[in-house]
């Protein structure tokens, strides 16, 4: 059974399957695709509704517990939903990347002779 988490923007329950989990680095949201980045996570559906909501990442900081005045609440409120938006989309179009890169690399070891293979998980490689 899937894991049920809540959204921080529309506060309804779903599979965390259909959310995007963000940690905080930096006083800033990030997004965390591969689930793996250390720390409290949050997370918001997968959708246009949530994702381009106005006040999203202010949400997420407030969850995550990262605002501490009412100053730094002010600040994180002028910075453009767009910054916000085009983070995600650079954290989407990194994450592609490294997926194409790893699928390139297990192309290149199905390529390998047995005999190399072997070479590689004894830590030594004899060509």
């Amino acid at each position: 059974m899937e894991p049920v988490r809540t959204c921080v923007v529309c506060r309804e329950r779903g599979p965390q399957g259909s959310m995007m989990r963000f940690v905080e680095c930096g006083g800033q949201a990030l997004a965390d695709l591969e689930r793996t980045k250390p720390g409290r996570g949050a997370y918001v559906h997968i959708s246009e509704s949530c994702l381009l909501a106005g006040g999203t990442e202010q949400l997420l900081l407030r969850s995550l517990r990262r605002f501490t005045s009412r100053a730094s609440s002010r600040r994180a409120k002028q910075s453009a939903a767009g910054d916000f938006v085009k983070r995600i989309e650079a954290e989407v179009s990194k994450s592609r990347k490294e997926v194409k890169q790893l699928a390139e690399l297990l192309k290149q070891h199905e390529r390998m002779s047995a005999k190399q293979r072997n070479a590689l998980r004894g830590g030594k490689l004899r060509l």
